[in-house]
């Protein structure tokens, strides 16, 4: 019965072999983090301290969600959890900085990588980050000190008056 409902599959165009090949060749979560260090973090402007900060934000969300893990397998559940984790261990702000990172790898295995035929993650499928809530982020005050004060009030003094009058009308 097991060969006969495989060789119908066969007739149809459908390749039972090659479907178990694919998953268990399909990109997982080191995969995605090691594309996003390659393709995007050269984008990335601030030096590097910036690129120091998001390698690290990168093995956070590894180790939530499993560098083994497939592609795939991860969905917005996943995501909504390692959030409300990470903002329990390190902060509401970090949570959404963790997030918005994912989010852009997520976004990349929704394009073809050069060389390949397939996206690592369908379109159906879409970003998981998507629609998990952000936690809000007020602002901060900050104060001069008094040497960027002194520095303030020299530039304004060298500053003509005749110009700042030009300006108003």
């Amino acid at each position: 019965a097991e060969v006969k409902e495989l060789r119908q599959q066969v007739d149809l165009g459908i390749d039972p072999a090659g479907e178990k090949r694919n998953r268990r060749e399909a990109p997982t979560m080191q995969d995605l983090i090691d594309r996003y260090v390659d393709e995007h973090l050269p984008t990335k402007k601030g030096g590097p301290q910036r690129i120091a900060d998001e390698k690290k934000m990168l093995d956070i969300i590894g180790e939530a969600l499993g560098k083994r893990t497939k592609i795939a397998d991860i969905h917005d559940g996943d995501i909504k959890k390692m959030h409300k984790d990470i903002t329990v261990s390190r902060g509401p702000v970090r949570a959404n900085r963790i997030l918005a990172c994912a989010s852009k790898m997520f976004s990349l295995s929704l394009q073809t990588k050069a060389g390949e035929d397939a996206r690592w993650r369908n379109a159906e499928q879409g970003n998981p980050c998507k629609g998990v809530t952000r936690h809000p982020e007020p602002g901060r005050e900050r104060y001069y000190d008094k040497a960027e004060l002194e520095r303030i009030a020299e530039a304004l003094a060298e500053y003509p008056p005749e110009a700042y009058e030009s300006q108003k009308k």
